[in-house]
């Protein structure tokens, strides 16, 4: 019995789930949101110029959005540099920047 316990437990710690696994590089989630970012940035306040940017943000922000949560050290300070500077030109144009998926 106490061997049929052992092998229960030993199975379930081996069944334990991987870490989740990065779908982007890191250079590729910086290069994306810099250029959310930059874009963005470049309408000023014209809100239409942003919101077609916006648009393409809700469109591909789950896969950035997970990649990033993924982020290390100073990738992951770029990432929220940038992450903030694109909410601050949304805010400038008028429109709001939202990381719900």
């Amino acid at each position: 019995m106490n061997r049929l316990v052992l092998l229960v437990c030993l199975v379930l710690a081996a069944c334990k789930s991987s870490p989740p696994k990065m779908t982007m590089t890191p250079d590729q989630v910086l290069g994306a949101m810099r250029d959310y970012a930059d874009r963005g940035c470049e309408c000023g306040t014209d809100k239409e110029c942003f919101r077609a940017i916006r648009d393409e943000w809700e469109a591909s922000r789950g896969d950035i959005l997970f990649n990033a949560k993924l982020l290390k050290a100073d990738d992951r300070a770029t990432y929220d540099a940038e992450r903030q500077r694109f909410g601050l030109c949304g805010d400038a144009a008028g429109l709001t920047v939202f990381d719900n998926v």
